[in-house]
């Protein structure tokens, strides 16, 4: 691949999925686009992740913490903090362990 950028977008209208190359026009981008170096070679567009923001809240993550990008999937895989951070951000959202 030229240049092994993607761009994934989302809409309740539309899909759309490019890859080697940053479709700014289909994107919608009117800013700067954030460049993030992915940390191994798993297979996963896995990056550093030092904190989250959840309702304008930062919250500090642990050292050498990492996400991954998976457009295929709602999964989001956190430690309990963040969780409750989340989960406490959505009016009438309950976790249920099962």
């Amino acid at each position: 691949m030229k240049n092994p950028g993607f761009t994934h977008l989302v809409h309740p209208l539309v899909a759309d999925l490019t890859t080697g190359y940053i479709a700014s026009d289909v994107a919608g981008v009117t800013g700067n686009i954030c460049y993030a170096p992915i940390v191994d070679t798993s297979g996963f567009w896995k990056f550093s992740s030092p904190s989250a923001t959840v309702n304008g809240q930062t919250i500090q993550r642990p050292s050498g913490n990492t996400a991954v990008a998976d457009t295929g999937t709602t999964l989001c895989l956190v430690d309990s903090t963040l969780c409750e951070a989340i989960y406490g951000a959505i009016p009438g959202a309950t976790y249920a362990a099962s």
